[in-house]
């Protein structure tokens, strides 16, 4: 497995980046399974955890160090204060540079409680891509 690498840490929180191919909280099925919390509470002591990715997903991820931060930080996620910014691989390399996809999500989709298009809300949509 991939070193998770440290970007910040202080008495509040922990700023990592999370490797494709590890979980970020534990597997409902197999606990056992390695997750952020298991590797990196040895190191840093108990951690609460303020939002996910994917396991195949890389990225930039925030734990909390303490309760106090963890309700903080999870009052500023409820609040839409914090920015968030997704890339992904494309292949074959389009012709364009940077596009913005403008999908209408909906949440909770399904027993894994999924992030899909909302396909009604997205048949009405005009634009669905802005090319920069």
């Amino acid at each position: 497995m991939e070193k998770i690498k440290l970007i910040n840490s202080d008495a509040d929180i922990l700023v990592i980046d999370k490797p494709s191919g590890l979980l970020s909280i534990a597997d409902g099925y197999d606990p056992s399974l390695p997750h952020l919390k298991t590797i990196l509470q040895p190191e840093f002591g108990p951690l609460w955890m303020v939002h996910r990715l994917d396991k195949e997903s890389s990225g930039v991820m925030i734990l909390a160090r303490n309760a106090e931060a963890h309700k903080d930080l999870n009052q500023q996620f409820m609040d839409r204060t914090v920015k968030k910014l997704y890339h992904c691989l494309v292949n074959p390399v389009p012709t364009w540079q940077t596009q913005t996809c403008l999908e209408p999500l909906s949440t909770n989709t399904g027993r894994k409680h999924l992030t899909r298009v909302d396909l009604k809300t997205w048949q009405a949509c005009p634009k669905r891509f802005k090319p920069y």
